[in-house]
């Protein structure tokens, strides 16, 4: 059962789905006639992105596959690099007037909804911070949280699951710099929205892989593995521990000057500049998306 629908898609309910909040609630499905299709083992149907549908086994048993990939809306960013800028500051202890603890008190205390926050007295005074924070949300935050971006990929290192590609071979596809400027002061920044991990792959060489997976809906919206040289690691691992580093701290971590083919080792990462200028400087976001449902 098909129903066309808008192909910019913001959201993953199906068409036999109950709505599962308000705003689901409010985007019904067009009121007009739906087409019905009958498969045959083999057959193949083809439904364009914001299509509505419904599958029905007619007889026996049968096996459904569903593999969504959804566009990603402008607020659904906003509130990813929101919740991550938030969640830092509280593991950090560097959020103003400090959640959860006393308004003089310098440890932190319970940061979840309770009781205070159901009734109809007002905010809380947590709520009250959270609320004040939000109001200061900048572009510099969504700028260096960026969503993550398709790579390249080399079939000889991909499956059906797990893209992937070499250094040299990102650099070559030019979908990322092969140097930097020589300033031991430049910051580079994970991506707040990426996790990296790092194994061995042999005695020369490592698998760098990269996952983002939102902390709020536990949507994909990358997984990309990255060969690299082993003479990387110490880097990589200072980039992986601390979340930045400046050049000049990833080229004494290696034990010397970074040559050029290799500087820009960062998948899943955004290199800016530090300093005054830094606010003012274009992220560089080298990361994988694989889709994410909506």
């Amino acid at each position: 059962e098909v129903c066309p629908g808008d192909n910019q898609t913001m959201d993953s309910r199906a068409l036999a789905d109950a709505p599962r909040n308000q705003f689901e609630q409010k985007l019904a499905p067009p009121p007009q006639e739906r087409t019905v299709h009958s498969l045959r083992p083999g057959s193949v149907l083809y439904l364009p992105p914001g299509h509505w549908h419904a599958v029905a086994a007619t007889k026996g048993s049968s096996v459904s596959v569903d593999l969504r990939v959804a566009n990603i809306i402008h607020a659904r960013w906003v509130c990813e690099a929101l919740f991550a800028d938030l969640t830092t500051k509280l593991r950090e202890g560097t959020f103003p007037g400090n959640p959860g603890g006393s308004a003089q008190g310098t440890k932190r205390g319970p940061v979840c909804v309770g009781q205070t926050d159901f009734s109809n007295a007002g905010l809380s005074r947590e709520a009250g911070l959270y609320a004040a924070e939000v109001a200061r949300f900048s572009p510099h935050v969504l700028a260096r949280t960026r969503m993550p971006k398709a790579l390249p990929f080399e079939d000889v290192h991909s499956d059906g699951m797990e893209r992937g590609a070499t250094l040299a071979y990102l650099i070559t596809s030019g979908c990322c710099p092969s140097s930097f400027p020589e300033t031991a002061s430049m910051r580079i920044s994970v991506n707040p929205l990426v996790a990296i991990s790092i194994a061995w792959r042999d005695a020369g060489a490592l698998v760098v892989r990269l996952l983002s997976v939102s902390a709020l809906t536990g949507s994909e919206y990358m997984r990309f593995s990255l060969l690299c040289s082993a003479t990387l690691q110490p880097a990589l691992t200072l980039l992986r521990d601390r979340g930045s580093a400046t050049m000049g701290e990833l080229r004494a971590s290696v034990g010397q000057k970074l040559p050029a083919s290799q500087k820009s080792t960062c998948g899943g990462k955004s290199a800016h500049a530090s300093g005054k200028s830094a606010a003012k400087s274009t992220p560089v976001n080298f990361s994988e998306s694989s889709g994410a449902g909506q």
